[in-house]
């Protein structure tokens, strides 16, 4: 298992090691868990992603999380 602190660190961790999944929080700071898990489908779409999030803070259109 490999922790990353932001959305860059974990795009730059998927570009440079092999990875079977992502557990990622919707909120990640700059990059929001959409936009990470948009850019891992493009870049590795093999790579399953599992997103995670307080339902309480998710924004009304949540359209990319359910693809």
């Amino acid at each position: 298992m490999t922790n990353a602190t932001s959305g860059s660190e974990d795009l730059r961790l998927l570009r440079s090691r092999p990875v079977d999944a992502v557990v990622l929080e919707y909120y990640l700071g700059l990059l929001d868990g959409a936009v990470v898990a948009d850019e891992i489908r493009r870049v590795r779409p093999e790579v399953p992603v599992v997103m995670v999030a307080d339902p309480v803070e998710l924004p009304h259109n949540t359209g990319s999380i359910r693809e």
